[in-house]
């Protein structure tokens, strides 16, 4: 297998090795190649472009800085792909850098996998709208993604669980020993502070946290004050601000062993209130950049709050953003949080939440392929074999299924021939008709005529019948081969399928959409063919009676077809919509009925009602 992966910061490298690392045991005659950093390096991926060259871009004149770069870096990866032919594009957030990468891919026929995507929910949302054009799965690491993407018309997202979740589970808390080990008093209370991880972060929150910390003190309260930087440079960085301030001390790294012995924290929006939300640890969340970006960053997101805790539950834990963010306003806050059981209560409360809804359990992933990473793995293995069956194809295939019953689609095609075409004798019967009465006035024809209309009718009432009969037979039919087909495969997949998917979906699809395919038979190729026939007939008619007004009809006829047409991809969304809402809802009521007894036990009546509500 041939692998090209793009990622841009280091926590995206970070998270790409991980799932390499799980992807090289299990496959390792993969080759991989592409834009990667230090520990991606460390795994043996082939280096074309480094990434920390033009990875970690924040804000609007850091971006105009590296912009060459990351057009060198850009041509590099198109000749990459291009010239390598890969079985798949692996991309690791980097989100407008690796879209444009992904659109590119495309284009090259080259499948794509995007881990971390873009934060469509939070700005941009029409570009779920690129998802679809250009990137064939999504792996995301919130559970709200996949339906806010589904209820865009992206349908290929999976929630894979937070890659965090794997580090959180194997840190313990020993408040006694890392009090010990940084010498710091067992009655103090220990402020984690976690200013970013980016120069510039450190060098702009840093002060405002000092001076919380600062201030906290004053009121008599002993407070250490435990910053984290993810680097030794960051460290320097943060040794200068600090100076020769008591009670303060710096570490590189360890920010989860850190946030899981403190008491309190004040901490840069991003990953780490995640990871203070699992060790339930109360925060304040804070975040200031320049003024600038602010103004932009107005503009364009549509959401209120930025940690993601709050996104998950809104209004969780305070935010200090940007002018809000002093080091009163966070003193306040934190002396708020520590004076209050009922905040903290709150607080821990909403965390449970949190947790519950990224399905965090306290023991971890019990073995590989239950890790974010793995899922992560599986996924690129599963998209990166062969593509799916073409479109035509597909059609070609599900029209395989009439050739045993081909002599009745013929009759029935037959009867729609002679209903669309005997559309176009009905005007032409008036008219000769009407002509013959007031024109020639010959009154014998007004006997005639009612007997023909008559017998029109009755022969046009015939060949309606048999067509929708002789249809729904071989829709019937044709049903019901497809369900035995779909019930033969089902039997020769392994047990890995059914622990991935669930078994009310699966019933869904045997059933209920198997429908759509007679539907599709009975009422969309029969309407197809039935109506272009009418139409072919009405519009001759129309031509012989007066070509002119036929012609100024054809001219307008466009403008009816748009509506319909835009109504048309509309309504195939909701269709596909729907599909899933079934098959969703089938799982629902598959759980609750072999479930019962546990339904009853824990008296949960009133909560699976509402679930299937």
């Amino acid at each position: 297998m041939k692998i090209v992966i793009a990622v841009g910061e280091v926590s995206g490298d970070q998270r790409a090795a991980e799932v390499i690392a799980v992807l090289q045991r299990q496959y390792p005659d993969a080759t991989i190649r592409g834009m990667v950093g230090n520990r991606l390096r460390a795994l043996g991926v082939d280096p074309v472009v480094d990434a920390t060259r033009v990875g970690g871009v924040m804000g609007f004149s850091a971006v105009l800085k590296k912009i060459p770069e990351l057009l060198r870096a850009f041509r590099v990866m198109k000749a990459l792909i291009r010239e390598w032919r890969p079985d798949i594009l692996f991309l690791v957030d980097f989100p407008d850098f690796n879209m444009r990468l992904a659109s590119f891919a495309k284009s090259e026929g080259i499948k794509v996998l995007y881990y971390i995507p873009p934060k469509v929910w939070a700005w941009r949302q029409k570009r779920v709208r690129a998802f679809r054009q250009s990137v064939d799965q999504i792996a995301a690491i919130f559970p709200f993604e996949p339906q806010f993407h589904k209820k865009r018309g992206y349908h290929h997202t999976t929630y894979v669980g937070h890659p965090f979740v794997e580090q959180l589970a194997q840190v313990h808390r020993d408040r006694e020993g890392f009090c010990r080990e940084h010498d710091i008093s067992g009655d103090s209370t220990i402020v984690a502070v976690l200013p970013g991880s980016r120069r510039s972060e450190v060098q702009r929150h840093l002060e405002f946290q000092l001076d919380a910390v600062n201030d906290s003190r004053t009121g008599g309260r002993a407070v250490t004050a435990v910053i984290v930087v993810p680097s030794e440079e960051l460290a320097q960085v943060a040794r200068t601000k600090v100076g020769d301030a008591s009670h303060t001390i710096v570490i590189v790294g360890r920010s989860l062993e850190v946030i899981a012995n403190a008491d309190v924290g004040i901490l840069k929006s991003g990953t780490c209130t995640l990871e203070a939300a699992f060790f339930g640890l109360p925060f304040v969340c804070i975040y200031r950049t320049s003024p600038f970006t602010a103004f932009l960053a107005r503009r364009i997101l549509t959401i209120k709050e930025v940690s993601p805790v709050n996104i998950m539950r809104p209004g969780l834990v305070r935010e200090l953003l940007q002018e809000a963010c002093t080091g009163e306003a966070i003193a306040r806050e934190l002396v708020s949080i520590l004076n209050s059981p009922s905040e903290r209560d709150a607080m821990q409360r909403g965390f449970a939440d949190v947790r519950q809804a990224f399905a965090l359990g306290s023991q971890g992933p019990t073995t590989e392929n239950e890790s974010a990473a793995g899922r992560v793995a599986q996924l690129l293995v599963e998209t990166a074999a062969p593509a799916r069956m073409p479109h035509r194809a597909l059609y070609m295939r599900l029209l395989s299924y009439l050739n045993p019953y081909r002599k009745t689609f013929l009759a029935a095609l037959a009867c729609m021939v002679f209903y669309g075409a005997s559309d176009g004798v009905v005007p032409f019967l008036v008219k000769e008709v009407l002509d013959k009465v007031f024109n020639g006035d010959n009154a014998r024809y007004l006997y005639f005529f009612p007997l023909a209309l008559i017998g029109m009718s009755v022969v046009r009432a015939a060949a309606d019948f048999g067509q929708q009969y002789l249809m729904s037979k071989v829709g019937h039919s044709v049903v019901r081969d497809v369900r035995r087909d779909m019930n033969d495969h089902f039997l020769r997949l392994g047990p890995d399928f059914f622990l991935r998917n669930s078994t009310g979906d699966m019933l869904t699809r045997i059933t209920s959409d198997a429908l759509q395919f007679r539907s599709l038979l009975t009422d969309s190729v029969a309407s197809v063919l039935r109506d272009s026939i009418r139409i072919i007939a009405l519009l001759g008619v129309a031509v012989w009676m007066d070509p002119g007004l036929a012609c100024i009809a054809v001219v307008f006829l466009p403008f009816g077809f748009l509506p319909v047409y835009a109504l048309g991809r509309r309504l195939r969304e909701l269709g596909r919509r729907g599909q899933d809402g079934v098959g969703a809802l089938t799982g629902r009521l598959q759980e609750s009925i072999l479930g019962s007894k546990v339904v009853k036990i824990f008296c949960a009546d009133e909560f699976e009602r509402a679930r299937f509500e």
